[in-house]
């Protein structure tokens, strides 16, 4: 019993990192296939980085308020909203080749995956007990979604 005890921190923590490096595939995976198809449509390179910045836009603009929110709507539906709308985004890229649209799409891209890793982050100290926090953030930040992403 005691084994399993000390086992449920990594048991929480599986989901948790599961989410997040699926977001960080996404998320990785999003800048190179943009630059190439902004290569082929034949855009300036420019515009690849201003694209990759319209996804930080979306956290800046949604940070400060992004606690409140999960305060009043709760942090399961609110991921589950940031999944959604990563994935809708992702289609909607897909159907629509316009530029204007992929920078749009981008910064709700940048905003839904930022709020999927904000909420595994605090998941994981709602979740996980004192004694083992530090090895899940360790194994958190050392795992395959900051891997993806750099």
């Amino acid at each position: 019993m005691s084994i399993i005890r000390n086992l449920r921190w990594l048991l929480v923590l599986a989901p948790i990192m599961g989410v997040a490096t699926i977001a960080a595939a996404i998320h990785g995976l999003t800048l190179p296939l943009v630059a190439l198809l902004f290569d082929r449509w034949g855009l300036e390179a420019d515009l690849v980085g201003l694209n990759a910045a319209a996804g930080t836009c979306g956290i800046l603009l949604l940070g400060p308020f992004l606690p409140a929110l999960i305060v009043r709507v709760g942090l399961s539906r609110i991921v589950a909203a940031a999944i959604f709308l990563a994935t809708s985004a992702l289609a909607a890229m897909a159907a629509l080749p316009d530029v204007v649209a992929w920078f749009l799409l981008k910064a709700l891209l940048g905003l839904s995956l930022s709020v999927i890793w904000a909420g595994a982050e605090l998941w994981i100290n709602l979740k996980v007990d004192d004694a083992h926090r530090g090895r899940a953030f360790s194994l958190f930040a050392a795992g395959p979604r900051d891997q993806l992403v750099t």
